[in-house]
């Protein structure tokens, strides 16, 4: 189980027809649910901390696979904001958009404990499996 605050949601169609919802938390990751046993409470608890059982697949996909719970008397968590300032290659006008994804992927991978599929991983590794999840979402939405 993973603790989550969920700021915003969206409904949307699948390429196969299939409805589901987004939601994006307080990082501003956005992860997809697709039953409406998951959905529904989390739209109810929007801005509030729960617990969501979360799964990356093999092309870089992050799903919310079950509501887990409600977490009352949680407090908010507040990101204080940061600045990074990137080199890039002119060529690669979304270089410094995909950094930031690799960036915030390898947060969270290093938060869950730094375990990618219950394995304990070098940082190597965790930075490594964030260029990867990337590398594939770029390759899926090209």
């Amino acid at each position: 189980m993973t603790q989550k605050i969920f700021v915003q949601s969206e409904d949307k169609v699948s390429k196969a027809g299939k409805p589901y919802s987004r939601f994006k938390d307080d990082a501003g990751v956005w992860m997809s649910a697709f039953d409406e046993e998951t959905i529904t409470p989390l739209k109810a608890n929007l801005n509030k901390p729960v617990e969501v059982t979360i799964q990356t697949t093999d092309k870089g996909f992050v799903n919310i696979r079950s509501f887990d719970n409600t977490i009352e008397g949680a407090a908010t968590k507040v990101a204080s904001p940061t600045t990074t300032t990137i080199s890039r290659n002119e060529g690669s006008a979304k270089a410094t958009m995909y950094v930031s994804y690799a960036k915030d992927i390898f947060i969270e991978l290093h938060r869950v404990n730094g375990e990618v599929d219950g394995k304990q991983v070098s940082l190597k590794e965790l930075q490594d499996s964030a260029l990867m999840i990337v590398q594939n979402m770029r390759r899926e939405f090209e």
